[in-house]
């Protein structure tokens, strides 16, 4: 007599197809939280630095501060308040502080707004160092607003005193 061990048919699911495609979709979106992640925006605020274009076509010295908002999601606008800090007898002060400005984006960079008018006279002098500041608002093409803050880091050296007598 032949003895016979039964084969365990493992291609054959116990559970429905549907069952564990559902189950799988649902686990899916517990592990996502369901939700999209927050946009996020920052400003890029560049070191104040001399003009050298302002000084060929006007012959004047003055101190620029470029500053670019950039989110991860596209932007109406931006709004900020900027300022230039200086070392002045060892303390930090507000060399200068722009009026409040305001930047759209553009078709080509939907997510950017840039500030690349900020511009204060200055006299040649020995150097003087500064640090860019700006903070605002961005409001973006979902409309809601995000707070934003930047600096440009250092302090660095510039030939030029912005009011020097």
């Amino acid at each position: 007599m032949a003895f016979t061990i039964p084969k365990p048919n493992l291609l054959i699911p116990k559970v429905p197809g549907v069952l564990v495609l559902g189950l799988i979709a649902t686990q899916l979106l517990m592990l996502s939280g369901g939700s999209e992640k927050e946009p996020q925006c920052e400003l890029k605020v560049e070191r104040p630095h001399l003009s050298t274009s302002v000084k060929e076509s006007r012959g004047a010295d003055v101190l620029k501060l470029n500053v670019t908002s950039v989110c991860d999601a596209p932007q109406k606008y931006t709004t900020i308040q900027a300022d230039i800090q200086s070392i002045h007898k060892d303390s930090q002060v507000t060399a200068f502080k722009f009026e409040q400005q305001t930047r759209n984006s553009n078709l080509k960079e939907p997510n950017t707004a840039r500030f690349l008018g900020l511009f204060v006279k200055c006299l040649p002098s020995d150097p003087v160092l500064y640090q860019g500041r700006a903070s605002g608002k961005v409001l973006l093409a979902n409309g809601k607003t995000i707070s934003v803050t930047g600096d440009s880091g250092k302090f660095y050296g510039e030939s030029c005193r912005i009011g020097a007598k």
